[in-house]
């Protein structure tokens, strides 16, 4: 493994936070901030689903937004619609689903999953988790956060808009569900995969770009195409080709 590497892709994404966070905390930049959201708004992870956990290879996302929105990643296919949601109560409407063929798991996770959220009548949030429950006060869904333990500000320089773009790809056996984030000189990747959620900053490239973050490398083509290095198993191995889902 390159050691030396690995550190200086670190060494960079901190730099990188650490800066911002500075910048933020001194006010020395007048804007607007990213933020994670609090719930129930925001990026979730579903843990269990119809009372069974899902396998690690694969997930249920779901993605609340204070306009009533509502997205995500059903297992295979991804989905939109809306969301009714009030301080106790909540229910999902004309949902729309892309409509791929995936493993048989992954069929039956998602339609585990589209059935807990079309029972879904409430919600509550204890210890950061969301619970879904259907009319008779049933879980039907567990989830943890989508951003896991990261939570973050950003400051913008005045005038900048945020753009975001949400990408699902298959890696292999695993799904990466990114979202991108783009804002001025400011560039960020959400890779939420196998449980885990990175925040890689766009680093020079010679072509298409390229996200440092933690151990990994996420470098794209388009976005259609990416590949993931992970340095843990050293410089010389092989990326993984993901292709959008």
């Amino acid at each position: 493994m390159n050691v030396s590497k690995l550190e200086s892709c670190r060494r960079a994404c901190r730099q990188l936070f650490g800066v911002l966070l500075m910048t933020l905390a001194l006010g020395t930049t007048p804007g607007a901030a990213l933020a994670a959201e609090s719930a129930p708004y925001g990026p979730w992870v579903a843990v269990e689903v119809g009372g069974k956990v899902p396998e690690k290879t694969i997930s249920s996302t779901l993605d609340l937004s204070e306009d009533g929105a509502a997205q995500g990643l059903a297992a295979c296919n991804r989905f939109s619609g809306t969301a009714e949601i009030s301080s106790e109560m909540i229910s999902f409407d004309k949902l729309a689903l892309t409509r791929k063929l995936c493993s048989k798991p992954e069929m039956d996770q998602e339609q585990r999953y589209l059935d807990a959220l079309s029972a879904a009548a409430s919600w509550t949030v204890e210890g950061g988790s969301l619970i879904l429950l259907d009319k008779a006060g049933t879980a039907v869904a567990r989830f943890s956060s989508g951003l896991t333990d990261i939570s973050f500000k950003v400051a913008l320089p005045e005038g900048e808009t945020v753009e975001r773009e949400s990408v699902v790809y298959r890696c292999g056996k695993f799904i990466v569900d990114a979202e991108y984030v783009n804002a001025g000189t400011i560039s960020l990747a959400v890779l939420r995969m196998r449980g885990e959620t990175v925040v890689a900053s766009q680093v020079m490239s010679g072509s298409g770009v390229r996200y440092a973050g933690d151990q990994y490398i996420w470098w794209t083509q388009g976005m259609t195409e990416a590949t993931l290095q992970d340095l843990r198993q050293g410089q010389d191995a092989p990326p993984m080709t993901c292709v959008a889902h």
